[in-house]
C-alpha cells in the first residue's frame, strides 16, 4: 500500500506544481537511465521532488541490462536514496531559486538544519539538495 491505495486499485493523481521536466533523452551505454534521471533532478534543486514515469522507464531503472556500472533499483525507495546521494547543485543555484529561498531562508536564519549549514556554503560549492530520500 502506498498513499492509501493498494496495487489492485485504479487511482488517478493530480496536483499543482511549479514546473515539470519531460525527458526526451536516450539512454546510452556510457550514460545509463539513472544518470539521465539524476541530471534532470538537478534542475529541481529543492528539498523534495515528485516524480512520475512511464512503466517502460521504471523498467529500465529497475533492470539496466547492457549498461556499464549496472545498478538496478528493486524499489522506489532505493532510487530515492541513490538520487539523494548523487544529485548535486551549486549552493548559489539552490538559494537563487526563489521557491527554495522563500521556503528555506527563514529556517536557515533560525538555525534549523540542514538549512543553516546549507546557507553558509559558498555559492560555487556543490551541495546535495535532497537531504531526505523519503521526500523523493
Amino acid at each position: 500500500m502506498e498513499l492509501g491505495s493498494r496495487r489492485t486499485d485504479n487511482v488517478a493523481s493530480s496536483g499543482v506544481g511549479w514546473s515539470y521536466i519531460s525527458s526526451v533523452g536516450e539512454a546510452q551505454l556510457d550514460h545509463p537511465p539513472r544518470m539521465i534521471f539524476r541530471d534532470y533532478m538537478r534542475s529541481a534543486a529543492g528539498m523534495s521532488a515528485r516524480t512520475m514515469m512511464d512503466p517502460t522507464v521504471a523498467g529500465l531503472l529497475k533492470d539496466e541490462h547492457g549498461f556499464k556500472d549496472e545498478h538496478g533499483f528493486k524499489t522506489k525507495a532505493q532510487l530515492g536514496e541513490w538520487l539523494a546521494q548523487n544529485v548535486e547543485v551549486a549552493a548559489g543555484t539552490f538559494w537563487g531559486n526563489g521557491v527554495n529561498a522563500t521556503a528555506s531562508s527563514r529556517m536557515a536564519s533560525q538555525g534549523l538544519e540542514p538549512f543553516a549549514t546549507l546557507r553558509k556554503v559558498p555559492p560555487d560549492k556543490l551541495i546535495k539538495p535532497f537531504t531526505n530520500a523519503k521526500a523523493i
